[in-house]
């Protein structure tokens, strides 16, 4: 029986894991979770979002977040901060995951 040495194998699996991320076509998808200070709630066409910034950025980019759950979107309050996981597929707009109210 051939004996397989990890000194080939190891080597062989990072390559391949390098090929998968960095050459394989397909949608990305990356998860934040950050703090967030809500400055605006919007529903259009039965979409409902947040929009608001990350307080701990020099420059207040604004973002828009997509919430699937109209209970969540009704606790939400603006001009308040909260700590909040979101998903994004590449350039899609991000999705609200869930959040907890930052206490002060």
């Amino acid at each position: 029986m051939m004996k397989i040495s990890w000194k080939v194998i190891g080597p062989l699996v990072v390559v391949c894991t390098l090929i998968w991320i960095f050459l394989i076509p397909g949608p990305r998808m990356t998860s934040m979770t950050s703090m967030f200070t809500v400055i605006d709630k919007v529903e259009t066409q039965g979409k409902l979002e947040i929009i608001g910034y990350n307080p701990n950025y020099m420059q207040d980019k604004q973002v828009k977040i997509l919430m699937e759950d109209r209970s969540e979107w009704n606790q939400i309050v603006k001009n308040e901060s909260y700590i909040i996981t979101y998903t994004q597929k590449e350039n899609e707009q991000p999705v609200f995951v869930e959040f907890v109210r930052e206490r002060r």
